[in-house]
């Protein structure tokens, strides 16, 4: 049952890996016009919903793999609190790219949701690697 967790959460990871991708996205979107950059957010958007969900999975097969190994306390303190920093920066990021998407079909200009979207990109690569790393080397007691 721990090698199948183990294998689920592992496909999880990699498909978390859109928000590793996320900021070359939103960069190389700089030079489009807004209709394109329309629809690009819009394909990152529903990358961003299947996102979510992994984070879901993600929690529960971590969940069930931290309790069956003897892990400090201080890893499982960093792991949760990681974790919860993923999941609250991408969906902050992803309420910006809703809001783009809105703005743009209204008739406005997003570009302040725009660039808070691509900020906040950035900083969900930035904590995923930093994740990805206290993953690969847990603490053990």
């Amino acid at each position: 049952m721990v090698q199948f967790l183990l294998l689920l959460h592992v496909l999880g990871a990699i498909g978390m890996g859109i928000y590793l991708v996320l900021p070359f996205l939103f960069a190389r979107s700089a030079g489009m016009e807004a209709q394109a950059r329309q629809g690009l957010v819009e394909g990152v958007y529903a990358a961003h919903r299947i996102g979510q969900f992994l984070l879901i999975a993600q929690f529960l097969t971590g969940g069930y793999l931290i309790s069956q190994a003897k892990y400090s306390v201080m890893w499982m303190a960093l792991a949760i609190v990681l974790f919860l920093a993923v999941s609250a920066v991408t969906g902050i990021a992803g309420s910006r790219m809703k809001r783009f998407i809105q703005s743009m079909k209204a008739g406005k200009d997003g570009a302040a949701q725009f660039a808070s979207a691509k900020t906040l990109s950035s900083i969900a690569a930035i904590i995923l690697l930093v994740t990805i790393i206290v993953m690969v080397y847990p603490t053990y007691r």
